[in-house]
């Protein structure tokens, strides 16, 4: 369904609530382009992403919380 390097939109704002020494924050809103770095086989967010001129680092999402352009 989806390959890596391909650009994807986000559904709804993707982010973690703050949570032991985390402050949590906001990674993506709803309709910002993404690019897919990688995809796994881990059960709770198996493709990560980030945004096109971030290349370092990314953050994991689910299928249904991204939509391919």
């Amino acid at each position: 369904m989806f390959e890596v390097d391909q650009k994807v939109t986000v559904k709804h704002e993707v982010g973690d609530a703050p949570s032991g020494d985390s402050p949590g924050g906001l990674y993506a809103k709803p309709g910002e382009v993404l690019v897919i770095r990688k995809i796994t086989d881990r059960f709770t967010y198996p493709i990560a992403v980030s945004h096109e001129h971030i290349t370092d680092r990314s953050f994991g999402v689910t299928a249904e919380e991204i939509e391919a352009l």
